[in-house]
């Protein structure tokens, strides 16, 4: 809950003491912090340097008006809440006060109850603002119901609270930020922009997290890294660690270029480093769950790149295919679309055919047939999501040449037809654009 400030203004020593020291200990006054001021002159001062609530003001005082020191601070800041007390009931007074945004005008000696009652209810109406402020930050209903008084806001976002500032709390990347809801800017603060009723509050959360993860806000951003994935993969299956690291690394600066949504780029590390997991002796499910979960909490695109490189560096001493099944995983990938046997592959890189069905066997635990389906299969995934090919054409493209044997493999290799498939993707895809968040289900079929 916002603390509520309050500034009591009265040229009259006495009366100012007088309600300070009531609104202070009397048990019927809501929790204020208070300031007083002698003048308006100094009124003002204590405006512009305290984020105030609440004003409290006598009309008449030497400098200038109650009434001309309103509009001055009213200038200032839309949103501090007036209460106008004088010692005389003029009706002139009271319309002008009222013309200024004043919540009630009381005539002196202020009546006890009264006052307490006035109190709380402005403070209860701001309550209430700031409930609805947090509800809209959480997209639970429109910015326009915190735009009552036609004033243009900000948005203001920091790791730190502001006191004062009507605040909602936000988790990005496993991390805290709050968003503030401002009548002006601040200097210093993560990131501020310009709020008004027609704000997408969706689009600016999405902006704030691309601007923690990357680091930048870039004007032309990417819905999809399924191009940057399919350059790199025929490198993550041609061996040569290093490499690998030093590709990762070129790349780095035009994924931070594109700023795709964030739970993209995580999916597609996740999809690199489960590929070159299975690439590597003594692979178990829980350390590839273990660096799942560490590449989710990833709070940024650099500390993401540093927790992959020192990854595949570890992998180094399990990598273990030869030179030989490198040569096959390498012209699997490169002619899936073709007609490739055994014995055809075998004849390319010069090895007896039965040698060779053993060697593969042994080291990646299919035969040359599997990998050859599952190469073909995980092209036609990535067909079936990024494009409006029909599924015959799929099969096809991938290498097939008979649309049933297409559905037995692919319905063995996903649990799914292809169509299914196909669905499934584009309802989880259609909640990941809602939710900026990671679906559950396939991990490969989001990339």
């Amino acid at each position: 809950m916002i603390s509520t400030s309050l500034l009591i203004v009265d040229d009259e020593y006495m009366i100012l003491a007088g309600l300070k020291k009531l609104l202070s200990s009397d048990k019927d006054y809501p929790p204020l912090t208070i300031y007083t001021a002698e003048s308006a002159k100094e009124a003002l001062n204590c405006f512009q340097q305290n984020k105030i609530d609440i004003v409290l003001t006598d009309i008449s005082m030497p400098d200038m008006t109650g009434l001309e020191m309103i509009e001055q601070m009213r200038a200032l800041v839309q949103s501090a809440s007036y209460i106008v007390m004088s010692g005389f009931q003029e009706f002139e007074f009271a319309k002008k006060a009222i013309m200024l945004g004043a919540v009630d005008y009381l005539v002196k000696p202020i009546n006890k109850s009264e006052l307490a009652c006035l109190l709380k209810r402005i403070i209860t109406e701001k309550q209430g603002t700031e409930q609805m402020w947090r509800e809209a930050v959480h997209g639970q209903r429109p910015i326009a119901d915190c735009m009552t008084d036609g004033v243009d806001k900000y948005l203001v976002v920091d790791r730190k609270r502001m006191e004062g500032e009507m605040m909602a709390e936000v988790a990005i990347n496993n991390q805290t930020f709050f968003f503030h809801l401002c009548d002006t800017t601040y200097t210093g603060n993560l990131f501020t922009v310009p709020l008004n009723a027609q704000s997408d509050m969706k689009y600016l959360r999405n902006q704030v997290e691309r601007l923690i993860f990357y680091g930048t806000v870039s004007p032309s951003t990417t819905e999809s890294v399924q191009d940057v994935y399919e350059y790199l993969q025929p490198f993550i299956e041609s061996g040569q660690l290093t490499s690998k690291i030093e590709l990762l690394e070129e790349t780095l600066p035009k994924i931070i270029q594109r700023n795709p949504p964030v739970y993209l780029v995580k999916q597609l590390f996740i999809q690199i480093l489960t590929d070159l997991y299975y690439q590597c002796r003594q692979t178990k499910r829980e350390d590839l769950d273990a660096v799942i979960l560490e590449i989710e909490k990833s709070p940024s695109i650099h500390d993401l790149y540093q927790l992959s490189k020192m990854k595949i560096e570890s992998m180094n001493q399990f990598y273990k295919y030869s030179k030989h099944v490198y040569d096959v995983l390498l012209l699997i990938n490169q002619e899936y679309q073709k007609e490739l046997t055994l014995k055809s592959v075998s004849e390319k890189i010069y090895l007896n055919p039965v040698y060779l069905g053993q060697l593969i066997k042994r080291e990646t635990g299919l035969s040359f047939a599997g990998l050859l389906n599952k190469k073909r299969i995980k092209m036609a995934k990535q067909l079936l999501i990024s494009t409006n090919d029909g599924v015959e054409e799929i099969c096809f493209k991938v290498g097939y040449s008979n649309i049933g044997y297409f559905y037995k493999i692919f319905k063995q290799s996903s649990g799914v037809s292809p169509k299914l498939f196909r669905q499934n993707y584009q309802k989880a895809n259609k909640h990941n654009k809602i939710s900026s968040e990671e679906p559950n289900g396939d991990r490969e079929m989001h990339i």
